[in-house]
């Protein structure tokens, strides 16, 4: 696991104009909004006192998962602040946001399952799935209108997520990543997951040695695979 941090006040603003000029369109965005006041009242020195120090754990407490038991504990009465929702629309959706959301967020799967309808015993099943909490459901009923395939469902109590397994939707996720491609590690999973595709539209799935080959390259995806 590998982390990028950027701490320095001077070094937050340069985000912070990245992030003005090109808002983020999920919940998240709320975080950003919140992490920013934090950072107004630092520069005013009221993080200095009990009463600034009091005002930013308000803040923390209505993000990401709120304050912890221990600052609980410490600092009784924080009132969380009011958690602006984040209007999202699907005029905010573009080809080249929705690549970078899924090199983050997106998962190609194969799953081989048993089957009483093959020789084999055996059949293949492809799924792409996006996972977000349930605050964001709007954005990912948003992604499937701009997909136009795919459907969302319930994970647990806080996770939704988008799953497409229609083998003719997953020729389409095909063609709009072609055009616009993954630009980091998950790129090589969405390789393999193509090659896996053009093996079962040659039907090579249903012979011994093509359910041999997608079993091999399906081991070397996700979490199989070893990154230099």
């Amino acid at each position: 696991m590998i982390q990028y941090r950027v701490q320095a006040l001077k070094d937050l603003k340069v985000i912070f104009q990245h992030f003005d000029k090109y808002p983020l369109i999920s919940q998240k965005q709320g975080d950003y909004l919140l992490f920013k006041n934090v950072l107004d009242l630092i520069e005013n020195k009221e993080h200095l006192t009990m009463e600034g120090l009091r005002k930013i754990l308000a803040v923390k407490a209505s993000m990401n998962n709120g304050l912890s038991d221990v600052l609980k504990v410490a600092f009784p009465g924080i009132v969380p602040v009011n958690r602006d929702k984040i209007p999202i629309s699907v005029s905010s959706i573009n080809p080249y946001w929705l690549a970078g959301f899924v090199e983050g967020e997106g998962c190609f799967l194969v799953n081989i399952k048993a089957s009483k309808t093959t020789s084999l015993k055996k059949a293949v099943q492809l799924k792409f799935k996006i996972c977000q909490h349930k605050r964001d459901e709007q954005l990912l009923i948003n992604i499937v209108d701009f997909l136009g395939f795919g459907r969302i469902y319930k994970v647990n109590e806080a996770g939704i997520e988008i799953l497409v397994t229609k083998f003719t939707d997953i020729i389409n996720l095909l063609t709009l990543f072609k055009e616009y491609p993954l630009q980091g590690a998950k790129s090589k999973d969405w390789l393999d997951f193509c090659t896996i595709v053009e093996l079962m539209q040659n039907k090579a799935h249903l012979s011994a040695s093509g359910l041999d080959q997608i079993c091999k390259i399906k081991a070397g995806m996700n979490t199989g695979r070893e990154l230099l």
